[in-house]
């Protein structure tokens, strides 16, 4: 893979066409991309399950947002729990984009539940991950879009607005969208 390529910190938004049922209508924060391949959230896709109830598995007391849904963030590992946040001094965290840290420990989620975490977060199960050069092979098929993801998308957007607020970043209006390519 050429290393100009780098999708860090990026967003990608499935075309209307891609029938991968884990992304179908997904939009994918990149938290890395390289050349060992890349890794990201779905940040537009629900569970069933709230923050209460993924606390109560954890034996851990419900925090304040207790019925804040967890996120679907993506095929890979759905048993494994991350958080995406803006920042808190006292747990481990990996910065992965301007304001957008990531924690994978289980103290950010002792921290949420004693109601002194960091004012915006998102909880997922599961990531997506590609390979080397599977992404940049989905992106030649035409299976994504790719724009600039931010803090203010992953945190100040609510998840069923994500896709068309992604989809205006890059200049079109989602649901007008075709998934036939043209090449000239």
């Amino acid at each position: 893979m050429s290393t100009e390529l780098c999708l860090r910190h990026e967003c990608l938004l499935a075309m209307p066409d891609l029938r991968d049922d884990p992304f179908r209508g997904s939009v994918v924060y990149l938290c890395d991309h390289d050349a060992d391949g890349a890794m990201g959230f779905v940040i537009n896709r629900v569970t069933e399950m709230t923050l209460a109830d993924l606390f109560a598995q954890l034996d851990l007391p419900a925090p304040i947002e207790a019925e804040r849904p967890v996120l679907a963030g993506g095929p890979v590992s759905p048993e494994r729990g991350f958080v995406l946040h803006d920042g808190h001094a006292t747990c481990a965290s990996m910065p992965v984009g301007a304001g957008i840290y990531l924690s994978v420990g289980r103290d950010m989620l002792e921290t949420i539940a004693a109601g002194q975490g960091p004012q915006r977060f998102e909880v997922f199960l599961g990531y997506a991950g590609w390979g080397p050069g599977q992404l940049e092979n989905e992106l030649l098929e035409n299976a994504w879009l790719t724009g600039p993801g931010d803090a203010a998308l992953v945190f100040e957007t609510t998840v069923d607005q994500r896709q068309q607020a992604m989809a205006a970043r890059i200049g079109f209006n989602y649901r007008q969208l075709s998934g036939q390519a043209g090449h000239a």
